[in-house]
C-alpha cells in the first residue's frame, strides 16, 4: 500500500489521555535520537506500551515511510505497520498516543495516529521526537479568554432577555483524546460528551480512580499516564502513553489535546485495567493514581510539562439539600484553569451534583446561592432561582448553566479570566414548581401633584395551586413640571431589564476593568424578584455599561454612532425610581401604567 493511499484515509489520534515521559534504554538518562532524515521504508523497530496493569510490552513494528506535511507544514509523519499478536488482536489501539518508537535503541517519536477505520492492517503515524522536543518550555503570550465560550454560554438569558440555548446539535470532533471518568451520571455524560468531543475530548471510554495500590516510584516511556481535567468527587481524566522525560521535563502524545498553548494540567500516574479489542477502534479502560507533575504546554506536536509540578486549580465547593434536608450534602471539586475548558467542566460537574442528588431531574424549583472568589477581588455572588417542567429542560441544568454562565463572564474577560480562585454553592430543592404569574397591575389615580402618594397594587396568581397574593407598592411624587407623564412599571427581571435599556448586560459587556465586570455580575437582577419602577422620556445613551440619559437627541443619536465611544445604544428614558421585592417563587410577567404630573 503506498503512503499517498494511506494519507488520503482516514485519521485518528490515538488521544488515550495525556502522556508523560521518561527514559526507556537507561532510567533517568533521555535515550540517543533518531532524526527523521536518518529514517527509511523497509526499517524495523518496536514501541513500548501497557495492555495490562502497568507492565510495559514491546511490540515489532515496519517503517512504511514518511508523509512530508501531513499534519501541516513542516509537521511530517512517520508511517508504520504494527506486527505480532497484539496488533493481530486490537490493531492501533486508543489510550497508545505518546508509546515512544524505537529503532535500534535510538529514539524515533511517539506513536500518536490511527490511520483509517476498519482497516485489515494496523497502521500507525508516528509524531517525529525533534517535533516534541521543539514544544517550547514556556510561551510569551499570556493566556486569554475563549471568545467562542459566548456561543453556548449568551450573557442575555441571565436578565431573562433571551431563552437559554439548546445542548443539541454539536458536532463530534473527528480526533480526539479519551476520558476516564468516574462518579458520571449517564444522563449527564450523554449530554456533555457532544459538548466536549468540539474541544477535542472523548470518547468516555474509561471510568475508574485510583485503589490504592502501590505504583512505581519513576515512570518510564511506555508507562500510562493521566492528565486530570476534574478531580474530587468526580473524575474526568485523559490517558495515554510516556513518551520521554529527560530530567524532570516530560513529553507525551504525539498531538494536541485541545490545542490550548499555555495549559496547567495535574499529571498523574495511570494503570491499565484491561485494553478492549474493537473494530470500531479498541481502547485502553484506565484507573486514574496520584499526581506526579504538571503539563504546560498543549502543542500540535504534543504536550510538555515538568515532574513535581503543582497546579493551580479552581477549588468548587457544592452543598445540595433537598425538602426536610436541612444539612444536606457537601462535594468537592477541582477543575483546571482553562480558557477552553473550565467554564463547561463547571457546568458538568454542577449538573452532575444536581442530578445525581436527584435534585430537579424534571420539574420544581431550585435556589442558588453563593460566591464566585477572585484573587484580590471582590467576590461575585449569586442569588437566584430556577424552574423546570414538563416540556421544558430540567432544573438541574437549568440551574448548572446560570452558573456557568456568570463565571463565562468572568473567563472571557480579558481583565478576570484566569483569577479565580474558588467557587461556593449552596442549592435547595422544592419539589413544586414555584411560578408567580403577575395576573394584574393598578394605579390608585391617574393623575398626581408633587408630593402626594401614590400607590400601585399588584396581583399574582401561583401558576401551580392557582392561589392569589398581592404586593402593594407605595411612591412619593417628586417635584416635576405639570404635564409631566410618568411611566409606571411592575414586572419580573427580564421587564425590568428593558425598562432599563438593558444596562445590565451593555455594562457585562462594556466593562472597562475587573471591578466594573464584578460590580455587573453581582447586579443581575433576581428572577424572584418584583420589580416596580417608574420611568421619565429623557433620550441618552449607554456609555461603558453606564446609562447617559437627559441628552438632546441629536447628541444621543451622533454619540451612539461613535464606535469609539463604546456606547451600547440608545436609551429612551431615564429611571426616576426602582424598587425590588423579593418572593418566594420565580416571578413571570409585567404590566405598565401611566401617570399624569398636575
Amino acid at each position: 500500500m503506498t503512503l499517498s493511499r494511506l494519507a488520503a484515509r482516514r485519521v485518528n489520534w490515538l488521544a488515550g489521555g495525556l502522556l508523560l515521559a521518561i527514559s526507556v534504554p537507561a532510567m533517568g538518562a533521555a535515550p540517543p535520537i533518531m532524526p527523521l532524515a536518518d529514517v527509511r521504508a523497509g526499517q524495523r523497530g518496536e514501541f513500548l506500551t501497557v495492555y495490562t496493569g502497568v507492565r510495559r510490552e514491546r511490540v515489532p513494528l515496519e517503517i512504511l515511510g514518511v508523509a512530508a506535511g501531513f499534519a501541516g507544514p513542516g509537521r511530517d509523519l512517520i508511517v508504520a505497520r504494527l506486527e505480532g499478536p497484539h496488533a493481530e488482536h486490537a490493531g492501533v489501539v486508543a489510550g497508545m498516543s505518546g508509546s515512544p518508537v524505537y529503532i535500534g535503541g535510538r529514539l524515533v517519536g511517539a506513536l500518536s495516529y490511527s490511520m483509517g477505520t476498519f482497516s485489515s492492517e494496523a497502521i500507525a503515524g508516528i509524531t517525529p521526537i525533534q517535533q516534541m522536543l521543539d514544544i517550547p518550555a514556556a510561551s510569551s503570550q499570556p493566556a486569554t479568554g475563549d471568545p467562542n465560550l459566548e456561543a453556548r454560554y449568551p450573557l442575555a438569558p441571565l436578565f431573562g432577555l433571551e431563552a437559554w440555548p439548546e445542548a443539541a446539535g454539536v458536532t463530534r470532533a473527528a480526533a480526539m483524546t479519551p476520558l476516564a471518568v468516574s462518579g458520571m451520571v449517564p444522563a449527564v455524560r450523554d449530554l456533555f460528551e457532544p459538548l466536549l468531543a468540539t474541544r477535542g475530548l472523548g470518547p468516555w471510554a474509561a471510568a475508574a480512580v485510583s485503589s490504592g495500590e502501590p505504583d512505581e516510584a519513576a515512570l518510564v516511556p511506555g508507562d500510562p499516564v493521566a492528565a486530570v481535567l476534574v478531580g474530587g468527587d468526580l473524575t474526568l481524566a485523559g490517558t495515554g502513553t510516556v513518551t520521554l522525560v529527560d530530567g524532570d521535563r516530560v513529553l507525551a502524545l504525539g498531538h494536541p489535546l485541545v490545542r490550548a498553548g499555555d495549559i496547567d494540567f495535574p499529571m498523574a500516574r495511570a494503570r491499565i485495567i484491561v485494553t478492549v479489542p474493537s473494530q470500531a477502534g479498541s481502547f485502553k479502560l484506565s484507573r486514574v493514581g496520584p499526581t506526579v507533575g504538571a503539563f504546560t504546554q498543549d502543542r500540535s506536536a504534543g504536550l510538555a510539562g515538568r515532574l513535581g509540578l503543582e497546579s493551580r486549580l479552581i477549588d468548587v465547593r457544592v452543598r445540595v439539600a433537598g425538602p426536610g434536608d436541612d444539612a444536606g450534602r457537601v462535594f468537592n471539586y477541582h477543575i483546571v484553569r482553562s480558557p477552553t475548558l473550565s467554564v463547561p467542566l463547571l457546568e458538568l460537574v454542577l449538573a452532575n451534583t444536581l442530578m445525581a442528588d436527584d435534585l430537579g431531574g424534571g420539574g420544581g424549583t431550585i435556589y442558588t446561592r453563593g460566591s464566585l472568589h477572585l484573587e484580590n477581588q471582590a467576590s461575585v455572588h449569586i442569588d437566584t432561582a430556577i424552574t423546570g417542567g414538563p416540556g421544558g429542560p430540567p432544573a438541574a441544568l437549568l440551574a448548572a448553566r446560570y452558573v456557568a454562565t456568570v463565571f463565562a463572564a468572568l473567563a472571557m474577560s480579558p481583565f478576570v479570566h484566569d483569577r479565580t480562585l474558588g467557587v461556593d454553592l449552596e442549592f435547595s430543592m422544592e419539589p413544586r414548581v414555584q411560578l408567580l404569574l403577575l395576573e394584574e397591575a393598578r394605579l390608585d389615580r391617574a393623575q398626581a401633584s408633587p408630593g402626594d402618594h401614590v400607590q400601585v397594587s399588584v396581583l399574582l396568581r401561583d401558576a401551580v395551586e392557582g392561589h392569589l397574593s398581592r404586593e402593594t407598592f407605595r411612591w412619593t411624587v417628586p417635584d416635576l413640571p405639570a404635564g409631566t407623564m410618568l411611566t409606571l412599571g411592575v414586572g419580573d427581571a427580564a421587564a425590568k431589564a428593558r425598562a432599563a435599556g438593558e444596562t445590565g448586560l451593555a455594562a457585562l459587556r462594556g466593562a472597562g476593568s475587573a471591578t466594573r465586570l464584578v460590580r455587573a455580575l453581582s447586579a443581575i437582577p433576581s428572577p424572584q424578584g418584583l420589580y416596580f419602577w417608574i420611568g421619565r422620556a429623557a433620550p441618552g445613551i449607554i456609555l461603558r455599561g453606564e446609562p447617559m440619559p437627559g441628552l438632546p437627541p441629536s447628541v444621543a443619536v451622533l454619540m451612539s454612532r461613535d464606535g469609539t465611544s463604546r456606547s451600547r445604544g440608545l436609551l429612551n428614558q431615564s429611571l426616576l425610581h426602582e424598587e425590588e421585592r423579593r418572593l418566594t417563587g420565580v416571578v413571570s410577567g409585567s404590566h405598565a401604567l401611566t401617570l399624569e404630573i398636575r
